[in-house]
């Protein structure tokens, strides 16, 4: 018994639906936030003094996002985003930490969260 004509177009259609997750929406490279915790330092300056010492810490690749309400430090290897940090205000003078590493196909990235943590601690003066 073998596999008509008729039938292939019908096996790439199924083929193409179980591939791709039956239509589930999602990335393929996910971020899974890791919650640095609260500091007691205003997000705008926070964010500022550890862009700056993230950038000559880790090289060339630190990106800045301003968003509305947060602002988000990534550091990118060509299309490649490696971890992010996003800074949002708790309340005036305290902001939420959150520290994502992305996880690609080969892992997730090996970039040391205390070091990147640590220079964000450095800028508020206290811990993290």
């Amino acid at each position: 018994m073998g596999w008509s004509r008729e039938a292939f177009p019908l096996l790439s259609i199924l083929l193409a639906i179980v591939t791709t997750g039956c239509g589930v929406r999602g990335s393929v490279l996910s971020q899974a936030a890791i919650t640095g915790g609260v500091v007691d330092a205003d997000f705008r300056s926070l964010a500022a003094c550890s862009y700056t010492k993230l950038d000559a810490s880790q090289g060339s690749g630190i990106k800045k996002l301003e968003l509305e309400n947060s602002i988000v430090l990534a550091l990118e290897s060509g299309d490649v985003r490696i971890w992010e940090v996003t800074f949002t205000p708790e309340s005036n003078a305290r902001t939420q930490v959150d520290y994502s590493p992305v996880h690609t196909f080969w892992g997730p990235q090996s970039t040391s969260i205390h070091h990147i943590l640590s220079d964000v601690r450095s800028c508020s003066g206290g811990s993290l």
